[in-house]
Order: C-alpha cells, then sequence, then structure tokens
C-alpha cells in the first residue's frame, strides 16, 4: 500500500503542509492541531515536517489494519468519536 502525504491531507479535508523548505513552525503547528481535532492523538507540539508526513500518512494504513476501506474512499473524515481508540 502507498499513502502519500499530501493526498492523506487532502481527502482529510485539511490543508497540506507546505514544501519542506517553506514550512514555518506555526504551519506545523496547526497541522498537529488540525490531526488532533480528526484524531484521538496524543501529539507534542515540536514535530518535525518530516514527522507529520509520516504520521498523516501511516492513518491511511490505519484505516486499512481495521478494516475501513470505505473511509479510504470518502472525500472527507468524520472527526474521530471522543474516546475511540484508533488500534
Amino acid at each position: 500500500m502507498e499513502s502519500l502525504p499530501t493526498a492523506a491531507w487532502r481527502h482529510l479535508g485539511l490543508t497540506p503542509l507546505p514544501a519542506k523548505s517553506k514550512t514555518r513552525p506555526a504551519h506545523l503547528r496547526q497541522a498537529a492541531s488540525d490531526l488532533r481535532r480528526l484524531f484521538p492523538l496524543d501529539l507534542p507540539d515540536n514535530l518535525s515536517h518530516d514527522e507529520l508526513q509520516a504520521l498523516v500518512a501511516s492513518l491511511a494504513g490505519v484505516a486499512v489494519a481495521r478494516g475501513w476501506p470505505a473511509r479510504l474512499r470518502g472525500r472527507r473524515y468524520r472527526p474521530w468519536p471522543p474516546g475511540r481508540p484508533l488500534a
């Protein structure tokens, strides 16, 4: 399975991170905040561009592993139900 970070951000209805050389700390903070809003993730505020890109791309793998292929085809994810674990 291949998951591309830019496509993953868009599929989630979020703004993709800019290119690594153009990303500022505010972009990283916003991206982490956006992911926390959608999923029950305990993320530090200081994740790097590479870490956030890897994380968002890996969420497709979580969906497949949990047997949610239909969610991969939807236009947008709804916020994750509070208290429901990813794994």
